[in-house]
């Protein structure tokens, strides 16, 4: 677990509490999802210093590494897994005596860091996580880095076959626990991919409500 101080410019934060952080992603989620975790937060602490956001560089570290625990075998279970993520990191930043009001941000920035559209309006360290995210997951804005930037992230966080780890982990996760999908963006991976998902449609169940007209 040896990476540079900084990669494509942006600083690793190193201080005793991301070092913990840390250990914990790498300790529990599988390569790709590591990378991942660590690619998050380049992405997304290079996007707002593009746009000249001032930030908390550890709380976003840390809210970037440890945003998707909830689907980690270790801590995954039934429900939401933005939220599990979110509680698991807020129990790790308790025991540790982690300022109260930095926890309430990174809970946050864990569990919206799916929530197109909300994400963006509120702190700037959850937005960062968001934006990370969204770059890594679906090349939200990668096409206008500089190739020499994006060739130094990849070249220390590789890929390792991201695109298919990521599908693979959401479908089991929907598989496992489809409950929770409903009304949430993942209810698209279930129906398209999960045999007998059943969760309505948001406007099905509208229609389906007690009330008569």
């Amino acid at each position: 677990m040896n990476y540079p101080k900084q990669i494509a410019g942006i600083r690793i934060p190193d201080s005793e509490i991301a070092q913990k952080a840390m250990k914990i992603a790498y300790e529990y989620s599988d390569k790709p999802l590591f990378s991942h975790v660590m690619r998050t937060y380049v992405f997304g602490a290079f996007a707002a210093n593009a746009r000249r956001w001032k930030f908390d560089e550890e709380a976003s570290f840390i809210a970037s590494i440890l945003h998707d625990l909830g689907i980690t075998d270790e801590f995954e279970k039934n429900d939401r897994f933005e939220l599990v993520g979110a509680d698991a990191a807020k129990n790790f930043l308790k025991d540790e005596h982690y300022p109260p009001e930095k926890i309430e941000l990174i809970w946050d920035a864990i569990a919206l860091h799916t929530s197109a559209g909300i994400a963006m309006r509120k702190e700037t360290e959850i937005a960062i996580v968001h934006i990370g995210a969204a770059m890594d997951v679906f090349g939200l804005g990668v096409g206008d880095l500089p190739k020499f930037i994006f060739d130094e992230i990849i070249e220390h966080l590789p890929r390792n076959d991201f695109k298919n780890y990521i599908v693979k982990k959401l479908i089991n996760n929907v598989e496992k626990f489809p409950a929770t999908t409903n009304a949430t963006w993942l209810s698209d991976v279930g129906r398209q991919h999960v045999h007998d998902y059943n969760c309505p449609c948001v406007t099905d169940a509208i229609k389906n409500s007690i009330f008569g007209e």
